[in-house]
């Protein structure tokens, strides 16, 4: 009798203790860190808006906060080793000599002094490719945006020094005219026919070795220190370093991200794609032995798949198998920019023939893609080289799609088969990404004109938002489920925020320089929004905790 009631009381705690680990999940997590505060410093007093970071190995991660208006900063760390350092615009990066052993439920002080940048290429290694579009006159820089900027950042330039020869190797290495260049981006300018030898007289003016200093502007991020003091961020470090992190998506049922690997676009590789465990450090990755490199990947989670495309090869993994199945489709070798899935699982995929010459018409087309019988119907969108980018499927299964080339908006209904497309307000504004709100209106980024945009499908009209930093070259467009729209700024090296109901903007910086995030997704806990993205340089998932409002 007294076993049994021993049983029975012990199995009541244990039923107790699981309740309180569901309903409070943050008590277990605050009795497994440590807190590390402090205060980062200058000559004159604190700095407000620095960033600490925490890094830790095995697996490596880098655990980022900020200094509130006082120059003060809290973080709270999983027991572990970190080398601390901490840095801000303007100052050298300061760095403890020895790690810090953080311990559960231990608290301790570190602070740090900053010293001022006094080298002028010092602090020219720091500007990011806004600033440094912003110091170049007028003329020249929208020369260097014709010719440069479709396909990658001048932000990875910046402070550098190279001689009229050497420009000219790299000009030719990424226009694909160079032996050397078998993997770099292989594509016409999309806006214009210029000679991508015309770059090189601009580079080596500005930065060539007898170059003088631009004057850089600063743009500060207009949110306060205090607010920007509650975002912790964390990066990831990917298994290769060749890795490329063109796309994300978040898999909050196995709580792990996948990623699409570009890389293979710039070196002989075979096509991979893979997905990251925050939680224990692992990954795994898989091959598709057709394609280059991946641009897109889309997680269904009806059909447990995740979708992935790239220059000739449309595939998916498997949950059920962890196998990925090729699908034995004719594309043509389109550059896919993004695919999209409608309610009754057809992929749907814009094809562009401006970027990447893959037939030998001028039209772009809208693909639908079968699953089940591999059937491809073709569809040819009305305006010739529109470059087609990326397609969206709203709550009626209408698809929808941007032309980066000819500044349009397209919508095409799979039940008549027939097109609208729709003239955004700036020519030249080459919209791109885009996502879809619960209303089904349409917004997007306007990667030239550096503008958030809106198109209501109701009242066909436009509304247009000025991105806060100039010259941002704003690239990715996500709409979470509270309907706030998330961007990312490739050359401005943010994330960037925006409420319609306020129309305000809110700026978050991107712990590690010229990183080039693409797109952004999310993921939700009790007291958190997790947003996730991946570097574009530097083979790093990037994820953002901001507490609940």
């Amino acid at each position: 009798m007294e076993s049994t009631i021993g049983k029975t009381n012990f199995t009541r705690v244990c039923h107790f203790l699981l309740l309180l680990i569901i309903v409070c999940p943050s008590v277990s997590y605050a009795q497994s860190t440590g807190t590390v505060t402090g205060t980062i410093l200058n000559s004159e007093g604190p700095l407000a808006g620095a960033m600490v970071h925490f890094l830790k190995q095995s697996p490596t991660v880098r655990t980022t906060v900020i200094t509130n208006g006082k120059g003060y900063f809290t973080a709270a760390l999983a027991p572990d080793s970190f080398q601390v350092s901490a840095g801000i615009r303007g100052y050298a990066t300061a760095q403890l000599e020895n790690p810090i052993v953080v311990k559960t439920g231990k608290d301790q002080e570190v602070n740090l002094i900053l010293k001022r940048l006094e080298d002028p290429l010092a602090l020219e290694s720091q500007i990011n490719g806004a600033e440094l579009l912003s110091a170049i006159p007028s003329h020249d820089r929208q020369e260097l945006i014709h010719r440069c900027v479709g396909c990658h950042s001048l932000g990875v330039v910046g402070g550098q020094r190279h001689s009229e020869e050497v420009w000219r190797t790299t000009v030719r290495r990424m226009s694909g005219q160079h032996p050397t260049g078998k993997g770099a981006l292989k594509v016409r300018n999309p806006w214009e026919n210029a000679d991508w030898q015309d770059t090189v007289p601009q580079l080596t003016k500005y930065l060539g070795p007898e170059s003088g200093h631009l004057d850089y502007p600063t743009y500060p991020i207009s949110n306060s220190s205090d607010e920007l003091s509650k975002v912790v961020m964390k990066e990831f470090s990917l298994s290769r370093p060749e890795i490329y992190t063109h796309d994300i998506s978040s898999d909050p049922i196995q709580d792990r991200v996948w990623y699409g690997d570009q890389a293979a676009n710039r070196v002989d590789a075979v096509g991979k794609f893979g997905w990251y465990d925050p939680n224990t450090g692992k990954s795994k990755e898989y091959e598709v032995p057709l394609c280059r490199g991946f641009e897109r990947a889309f997680t269904d989670h009806r059909t447990g798949r995740v979708w992935v495309g790239c220059d000739n090869a449309l595939a998916y993994w498997d949950s059920k198998t962890d196998k990925v199945v090729i699908l034995p489709v004719d594309l043509g070798g389109s550059h896919m920019h993004g695919l999209s899935l409608d309610s009754k699982g057809n992929v749907w995929i814009p094809l562009n023939n401006k970027t990447v010459k893959w037939n030998e018409d001028e039209f772009d087309y809208i693909a639908k893609v079968d699953p089940e019988t591999l059937q491809v119907t073709r569809y040819q969108i009305p305006t010739p080289l529109a470059g087609a980018y990326e397609a969206q499927i709203d709550s009626k299964d209408i698809v929808w799609f941007t032309e980066i080339i000819a500044d349009k908006i397209g919508k095409f209904d799979p039940r008549t088969e027939e097109f609208t497309e729709y003239p955004i307000p700036i020519a030249n504004g080459a919209p791109r990404r885009f996502s879809i709100d619960s209303k089904d209106n349409i917004w997007f980024v306007e990667f030239i004109s550096n503008k958030l945009a809106k198109f209501d499908p109701k009242t066909e009209k436009f509304t247009e938002y000025e991105i806060p930093t100039p010259f941002s070259f704003p690239y990715g467009c996500s709409v979470d489920r509270d309907d706030i729209v998330w961007f990312s700024e490739i050359f401005g090296n943010r994330i960037g925020r925006f409420d319609p109901k306020t129309e305000t903007f809110r700026e978050y910086p991107i712990p590690a320089p010229l990183s080039g995030i693409k797109k952004l997704d999310f993921t939700y806990t009790e007291d958190k929004m997790i947003v996730w993205g991946g570097y574009r340089v530097g083979a790093t998932i990037l994820r953002y905790e901001f507490p609940r409002e």
